[in-house]
Order: C-alpha cells, then structure tokens, then sequence
C-alpha cells in the first residue's frame, strides 16, 4: 500500500512540473494615491466634525477613457467607487485608486511601457480636483511612477496634503 501511495505522489508532482511555464516573480500593482484634504486652518476636511467638510458619501471618481468623463463604479470590488477613506489616521486619509488601463500609452524605454492616466475626483457637486500620472508597465508590474494633483507634482508612494 505504501508503495501504491509513493508512486502517486511522485507521479502527481513529476507531472505537475512543466519546463515551459515562465517562474512568477511576483507582481507589483500600485495605483492607489493617499491624501488628506485640509482647511486654511489645518483642520480635516474629511472628518464630518470639521465645519466644511467633504461628506466621503457624496464624492465620486471619474477616469478620462476615450476624452471622455466616465464615472467609476463596480459593485464586484470591495470599494466600488475605487476610492476609500481610511479613518484610522488623523487627519483622515484618502485613498483613490487611479486607472490601470495602458490605454494612455505614449512610448516604451527599455522593455517597460510609459504612458499617463486622468482621473477627475468630485468632492462634491461644486468642487472636482484631477489627478494625473505617470505609469510604468512592465511584464509583472503596473506602477503610477509620477502624480500631479490639481497641476502640483508629488512624490509617488508618499502621502500629501492638499489645502481647500
């Protein structure tokens, strides 16, 4: 019996192994952008105790796809709006999860694609900030290499503040 269970197991892993799959490096996806929005005055913008503030319910995210505003919505994802407010900081983070469709390519430079992604964020009816980046494309990545918010550059994987 121990003999029929050996050969088995060699059999199932002998055959499990294929010499033309490519080894899995890993995969780098980083598209979110953190931020915090904050009055003249310092305070959170995105917590409702500030007087002013900017209800998360009532914000909305647009990617321009086509030359074209198209509002961002799946209910599959665990934030269907690909934005998210992260509560557990002060001030307030916000998370927005900009597009990682290659279909803003513009060139390649050594074996990686280049290209940009817009994206409009509504604060609310009256107030819509854009979101700009550069990303990198390669065979196990998709990485947003440069942000500009409303025109300002800010370093990628750092969070920032901006000031309404």
């Amino acid at each position: 019996m121990k003999t029929i269970i050996m050969v088995l197991v060699i059999a199932v892993v002998a055959l499990s192994c294929s010499k033309n799959e490519k080894p899995i490096k890993g995969f780098v996806y980083e598209v979110n952008v953190d931020f915090n929005i904050l009055n003249q005055n310092g305070e959170d913008l995105l917590n409702s105790k500030t007087s002013g503030y900017f209800p998360f319910e009532d914000m909305k995210l647009f990617y321009l796809i086509n030359g074209e505003k198209v509002e961002v919505f799946d209910p599959n994802l665990d934030f269907p709006r690909s934005i998210m407010l992260i509560t557990e900081t002060s001030p307030y983070t916000l998370r927005c999860f900009t597009s990682s469709s290659e279909e803003g390519f513009t060139h390649e430079e050594n074996g990686l694609k280049i290209g940009t992604a817009t994206a409009y964020l509504q604060l609310n009816v009256n107030d819509t900030d854009t979101l700009i980046t550069e990303w990198t494309s390669g065979d196990y990545s998709f990485v947003n290499s440069e942000i500009w918010y409303n025109g300002e550059f800010h370093e990628r994987g750092s969070k920032f503040q901006i000031i309404k």
